[in-house]
């Protein structure tokens, strides 16, 4: 009887587990938008694993600010990397007075789906713009795509 109830007891405590961390891994995703210079062309879906792949990443596109830099640099520095990833998209709009904003991250069917509200004053500029937009994500998640889905 004794040795039923420790078996159910250990079944029990791995179901919650491994339900537990599942809820950990859709928890620990993040993602930053970044309004960055206009680059033609470009289609950049990257991840980058170390600080040295993100210094190599600046070094290419400069369109940041010295105040997004230093933000960058604090946050995504070595003991990021250590069970992090950045997974980084690019995406351009017409106008930089249309601006996005992430609404909500979900992982569905292996894929990360990353909610973008569109927000717009009431003119439009007639100026290309660029976002990069950093998706923070543990190491161990595993996924076939990141698809941003614009509303």
């Amino acid at each position: 009887m004794i040795k039923k109830i420790l078996f159910i007891f250990v079944i029990f405590s791995f179901c919650l587990c491994i339900m537990g961390s599942k809820k950990e891994k859709a928890e620990i995703l993040n993602a930053s938008l970044f309004q960055t210079s206009y680059y033609e062309g470009v289609n950049i879906n990257k991840v980058i694993s170390s600080k040295q792949e993100l210094i190599d990443f600046l070094n290419i596109y400069d369109g940041f600010s010295k105040e997004e830099l230093t933000i960058i640099n604090d946050t995504y520095n070595d003991d990021y990397f250590l069970s992090n990833e950045l997974v980084i998209k690019y995406v351009t709009e017409k106008s930089s007075s249309i601006s996005y904003k992430v609404s909500g991250i979900n992982i569905t069917n292996e894929d990360i789906l990353i909610n973008i509200e569109k927000e717009s004053l009431d003119f439009i500029t007639c100026d290309m713009v660029g976002w990069f937009i950093f998706i923070e994500k543990d190491k161990d998640i595993n996924y076939n795509n990141v698809v941003l889905k614009f509303n």
